[in-house]
């Protein structure tokens, strides 16, 4: 059911669908804080760990991550609507966790946006703790 993809082994095309098909999701849309959605999913699966959740061949969810020597950041993460409360998205975050001790880094990090208070407590749930904040955007800690 899940699936752990290493940068450049992802299908551009499919992660392009995907994010294309959940723009209107995202908290808020993709779509209005990039130019390029073609160049952003050229971008994460050139340099991004991509855990992919699948039903059968349909992705269902995807949670990606950078990940240097000192700490991981995820860039990208969400369940298809139908699949949500099911557990799916923590089973993701909690993949992107073991891979991140995998790789020894310190910590592992994200943003998100102050109005999506849904995924604040997710992040909460799941060990994340507030590290900073501006008046958009929250970045969240948890240490490994």
């Amino acid at each position: 059911m899940y699936e752990i993809f290493e940068p450049n082994t992802f299908d551009i095309n499919i992660l392009y669908e995907y994010l294309v098909e959940m723009d209107k999701e995202y908290v808020p849309p993709i779509s209005h804080l990039v130019d390029d959605m073609f160049g952003y999913a050229l971008k994460i699966c050139k340099n991004a760990y991509i855990i992919v959740a699948k039903d059968k061949k349909e992705v269902i969810g995807i949670y990606a991550i950078y990940i240097n020597e000192k700490y991981s950041f995820m860039t990208t993460g969400s369940v298809k609507y139908h699949y949500r409360g099911k557990g799916i998205f923590k089973q993701l975050i909690q993949q992107g966790i073991n891979l991140s001790k995998e790789k020894k880094v310190l910590y592992t990090e994200l943003e998100v946006y102050a109005e999506n208070e849904r995924a604040v407590s997710i992040y909460t749930q799941n060990g994340y703790v507030l590290n900073s904040e501006d008046k958009d955007k929250k970045t969240m800690r948890l240490y490994l």
